[in-house]
C-alpha cells in the first residue's frame, strides 16, 4: 500500500506506466495477519512513511486485503507483477486473479532469483503484446473495438 499512495515520496511521475514487482520466496501478508500481533485497525490506505522511508504504522494498522489493495492499485494506475518461486505459483496465480482488475501478471523465478531479470523482461514484453478494455458503465453505450495487429492481417 505505501509504495502506491506515497506517490510524491516514492517519485511516481504522472504519466509514467507504473509497475509494482514483488519477488518472493513466501506468501504475501493479508487482511487479519495482524491479528496474531493484536493488531485489529483495518488498513487505513494513508501514506504513513517516515522521514527514513521506513512504515512508521506497522504496529497500528492491519494488512491490507486483497480487494482493498485492488482499489488502490486500479485507482493510482499501477500494475502489479508477481515473481515467485514454484512452490509459490499456484498462491501467486490465485492473487493475481482475484486482482484482474489490475492486470496483475505472475512469474517464476529460481530460488536463488538468479533468473529474476529473465523472467521480468519476458513479463514485462507482455504488457506490450496485450491490451484489456474494462467497461465501467454499460447504459446506452455501444463499443466496437478492431484491432490491428502486425503479423495477422
Amino acid at each position: 500500500i505505501q509504495a502506491a499512495v506515497c506517490t510524491d515520496r516514492i517519485g511516481w511521475r504522472s504519466n509514467s506506466r507504473r509497475v509494482l514487482v514483488v519477488s518472493t520466496d513466501s506468501t504475501s501478508h493479508l487482511a487479519g495477519d495482524g491479528k496474531l500481533a493484536g493488531i485489529i485497525r483495518p488498513n487505513d490506505g494513508q501514506c504513513h512513511l517516515d522521514d527514513d522511508g521506513v512504515y512508521s504504522e506497522s504496529t497500528l494498522h492491519d494488512f491490507p486485503s486483497i480487494g482493498f489493495l485492488t482499489n488502490v492499485l486500479r485507482r493510482e494506475r499501477i500494475l502489479p507483477i508477481f515473481l515467485g518461486t514454484s512452490d509459490r505459483l499456484a498462491y501467486y496465480k490465485q492473487v493475481a486473479d482475484a486482482m484482474q482488475a489490475t492486470g496483475a501478471r505472475v512469474g517464476t523465478i529460481s530460488g536463488d532469483s538468479g533468473n529474476l531479470v529473465d523472467v521480468l523482461r519476458t513479463v514485462l514484453k507482455t504488457l506490450d503484446s496485450s491490451r484489456q478494455l474494462i467497461v465501467l458503465q454499460q447504459d446506452a453505450v455501444n463499443i466496437s473495438v478492431m484491432a490491428t495487429c502486425p503479423g495477422n492481417g
